[in-house]
């Protein structure tokens, strides 16, 4: 309605700003009308009988003045008519407006929020830092108001930090003694007295690199009964120039813990240990070396499905161009990494057995609802919180289930390293529970919130579950942290080309992983695989396998 509009009896002049809201067929019916109610009506002014002030002096001229005052009266009443509708029609065509402005606008805000969540994981893909809306308001002000920003604090250690330097070496291989200076740095004086005295200072090095070359004679024998020549099963395979295990076991840490590629690692190889190497045959090495640990990766396999407290995650794995998944399951002593074509559930029941009892922690993926005990992360939640405030910075239900969260985060982080009394522990524990009852009890209306409070209702049962089954976590943090060097592996070799290049990788990985898990010297583990006999797989993969007793 145009502003400082005021309903009036409609007519010529009132009716015409209502033609922007009213629909074509009534606007039409009440031009027409109006007009005929104007040529039907008698003049409201004239001379004689017709002029309102006159006053009839006969019965007769009271009879048709009474006549001409009804005939004006029906018309008004009938024009007040019109104008009644007229205003009914023109309020719900406003209220009709006025509801779809409000969904449009409810539209609209959703697709600026869809907007931002898609400009943030454009970001976070192009590894762009992000500044939060607060930052960000404390920037605009300073601009606004001319004020000099304040320098960022310098990068290192802060003021009156004493640092640390390298311990001196237990033994000391060579001594050395340097003489003493000839000339005084201040003066120029040539003529020094020695003092017996030294400054002790110590250097650790390595040897130069020397290629050792082992030349084998593998004695022959003779058979009486079948009158033939016995060889060692070692001389009959493979060239008769061969690389050794320590070059194996060094090149597969090399490629498996820094991610060095093959290409670089013959280059190594050739220009810095003195053995010439192609890319293909640092490949076979590796391979040689991961065929050989299939039984110690099948025993860390077996003992997955005993275990009482496993992660588990998966991240994107490339199969020749095809994208595959790399599934990964850990805890505090091993690490087992399958490279598989599906993400579903059925690789989970295939690797870890349908009666599996353990508490896997995971993120809130369906594949992981196959099986009952479950520890949903609260880390992840807590980013889909964050990342949702950022957007929508005002939403009082984001505000809410942030403060919970956050409730929930600290009381677990104090309960796990043991800062909480054993009288409070019980206490402490219900209030977390009320807390998870607040944030399923919330009835948000339709927006994000609704959607992650819903994901609390169902996954209420695998929230808390931490508290009852020791050395469990309330986040799945440690699966995330054992695929970050296999997405970096990822992005250095962009996978495999073959189904067997991906397993072979994860059988390094797994078995590699797992001795770090435990302390081991991977060094001397990798070359007792290499020198295993088959006997010796079972004591081995028995090394790397926890005592869940």
């Amino acid at each position: 309605m145009p502003e400082g509009f005021e309903w009036r009896n409609l007519d010529e002049e009132t009716l015409p700003p209502l033609k922007r809201i009213l629909p074509d067929d009534v606007y039409q019916a009440l031009e027409e009308e109006i007009q005929r109610q104007k040529e039907a009506m008698p003049p409201a002014s004239g001379l004689g009988i017709d002029h309102l002030n006159t006053i009839p002096a006969t019965y007769q001229d009271a009879l048709k003045k009474a006549t001409i005052l009804m005939d004006r009266t029906l018309r008004w009443r009938r024009l007040c008519f019109l104008s009644e509708m007229g205003e009914r029609e023109a309020r719900k065509r406003c209220h009709a407006l006025a509801k779809r402005n409000a969904e449009l606008e409810r539209r609209h805000q959703e697709d600026q929020q869809t907007l931002q969540r898609l400009q943030r994981r454009l970001r976070s893909l192009l590894k762009i830092p992000e500044s939060s809306p607060t930052q960000e308001a404390s920037r605009e002000e300073v601009a606004s108001e001319g004020l000099p920003r304040t320098a960022p604090r310098k990068r290192g250690a802060p003021l009156g930090h004493r640092g640390d330097t390298r311990h001196i070496p237990p033994h000391v291989d060579i001594e050395e003694t340097i003489p003493p200076p000839v000339v005084c740095p201040d003066c120029g004086h040539c003529d020094l007295t020695d003092l017996n005295t030294v400054d002790e200072r110590y250097m650790e090095d390595i040897p130069p690199a020397l290629r050792v070359v082992t030349h084998r004679k593998y004695r022959q024998a003779f058979c009486p009964h079948c009158q033939c020549v016995v060889h060692h099963p070692e001389a009959l395979h493979g060239p008769p120039v061969q690389t050794g295990p320590r070059l194996a076991a060094h090149l597969t840490q090399l490629r498996v813990r820094l991610g060095v590629t093959h290409r670089k690692l013959a280059v190594y190889a050739t220009e810095v240990l003195g053995i010439p190497l192609t890319p293909s045959g640092v490949l076979g090495i590796l391979n040689r070396m991961a065929d050989r640990m299939e039984p110690v990766y099948n025993g860390i396999a077996h003992a997955l499905t005993v275990q009482r407290v496993l992660h588990g995650d998966e991240t994107g794995w490339k199969m020749d161009g095809q994208r595959w998944q790399m599934w990964c399951f850990c805890n505090a002593f091993l690490a087992f990494f399958h490279p598989d074509k599906s993400r579903g559930s059925q690789v989970v029941i295939a690797i870890l057995g349908q009666d599996f009892a353990g508490l896997l922690h995971c993120d809130f993926y369906a594949a992981y609802n196959v099986f009952p005990h479950l520890q949903r992360c609260w880390i992840h939640f807590a980013r889909d919180i964050h990342e949702e405030r950022l957007i929508t910075p005002n939403d009082s239900f984001l505000e809410t289930l942030h403060d919970k969260t956050q409730f929930i985060m600290d009381s677990a982080k104090a309960l796990l390293t043991g800062s909480v009394p054993a009288a409070k522990t019980k206490k402490l524990q219900r209030s977390m529970r009320h807390a998870l009852d607040e944030m399923t009890e919330l009835e948000p209306s339709k927006s994000r919130a609704l959607t992650l409070v819903e994901r609390l209702r169902k996954h209420r049962h695998s929230l808390l579950n931490f508290l009852n089954v020791p050395g469990a976590e309330f986040h799945n943090n440690r699966a995330e942290r054992q695929l970050r060097p296999v997405v970096i592996f990822r992005k250095l070799s962009f996978g495999n080309r073959t189904a067997i290049g991906a397993l072979r990788y994860a059988r390094l990985a797994t078995v590699i992983e797992t001795a770090r898990l435990q302390k081991h010297n991977i060094q001397d583990f990798l070359l007792r695989i290499r020198f295993a006999q088959p006997h010796d797989f079972v004591s081995l993969a028995a090394e790397l396998i926890p005592d869940t007793s």
